[in-house]
């Protein structure tokens, strides 16, 4: 529901990027908790392993348990602190060996979770001198101040510029002689256009020539104030399926040490497809499980894959999609 500039988006615009900077904020705050606790973790088992060296050092040169000092025999017989040596060192291990798990994770993590890649939602900004949202869209400034409530705020919806309807080429033109607004900026997500005032609505998606050729041709007598501005990318799971499959992995952050196969459900040189292979949709209260289920016996996707689920409203159904791997159809073409 925040992942699409949809006729349902943009009517009701205020509330639903209310909603989706708040998901961008909860989830932003979840990943740097994660990191938080793994430099904690980490930290703490580096000291765990000098605290536990020492130690048993101080415990074996104060008693009978100095290998270098006494007979094998002697220690076994007289060394009061062996049991207590032996289970401090197993705890210590048991760390070491989750701290070197979760090590592996995180490394796997900054891969597929790269802070530096195009459309990071944790890392945008957005201003008239530069920006790197998602989104462009452009709004009848009427509808903009029904729907979106005059919105323009960094986070959800910056505007970069007013024109009449009638400029549109003229802005577009400026912009193909390489001069866009802001400088460099390439709307990945696409351009979207849309108006819902006494003439009708119309919603038009494309490039900024397609969109004031369909001002030119259609609006051109029905002159209005358009608004132009841009919206961020607000989530993981369409654009970085993978980073979000790590981190919803409970197998990866269990308290007891994972086994090595955990890891190895994301390999790195497994490339998602662009755009989901098959889509359904599972109840509320049903688990990411369900959706694994249908991916698995309903689309048949064996036995390499992504699926991920994006939450809708609360009491409404959301939608499972299915995403197949580049690794998994060389495989195919090649058998």
């Amino acid at each position: 529901m925040c992942s699409s500039m949809s006729v349902d988006f943009i009517k009701n615009g205020k509330s639903r990027l209310d909603y989706c900077k708040k998901k961008l904020d909860d989830g932003r705050s979840r990943w740097e908790s994660l990191q938080d606790f793994t430099k904690a973790y980490l930290t703490m088992a580096t000291k765990l392993i000098s605290f536990a060296s020492q130690s048993i050092v101080i415990m074996q040169t104060s008693s009978y348990c100095d290998p270098k000092k006494y007979d094998q025999n002697v220690v076994n017989e007289k060394c009061k602190w062996k049991s207590t040596m032996n289970n401090l060192l197993t705890k210590t291990f048991d760390t070491q060996g989750r701290a070197l798990f979760l090590s592996k994770a995180m490394q796997t993590l900054d891969t597929e979770c790269s802070s530096a890649a195009a459309g990071w939602p944790f890392s945008q900004f957005c201003s008239k001198a530069k920006c790197d949202y998602k989104f462009a869209l452009m709004l009848e400034k009427d509808t903009w101040e029904r729907c979106f409530k005059n919105l323009n705020e960094e986070g959800k919806y910056v505007v970069l510029e007013e024109f009449r309807s009638d400029k549109t080429y003229i802005y577009c033109s400026n912009q193909a002689r390489g001069n866009p607004l802001p400088e460099g900026w390439q709307p990945y997500g696409g351009l979207t256009a849309f108006a819902d005032g006494i003439f009708g609505d119309w919603y038009v998606q494309g490039n900024c020539e397609e969109v004031s050729n369909y001002f030119f041709n259609f609006w051109y007598d029905n002159l209005f104030r358009a608004k132009y501005g841009a919206v961020p990318n607000f989530g993981l799971i369409q654009d970085f399926p993978k980073c979000a499959a790590l981190i919803n992995d409970v197998s990866l952050w269990d308290p007891h040490s994972p086994p090595e196969r955990s890891l190895k459900r994301y390999p790195w040189h497994l490339k998602c497809k662009g755009t989901p292979d098959a889509n359904y949709q599972i109840g509320p209260d049903e688990s990411e499980q369900a959706c694994w289920r249908k991916c698995y016996y309903e689309a048949k996707f064996k036995p390499t894959f992504f699926f991920t689920v994006i939450e809708t409203f609360p009491g409404v159904e959301n939608l499972c999609f299915c995403h197949l791997t580049w690794y998994v159809i060389q495989r195919e073409l090649m058998s």
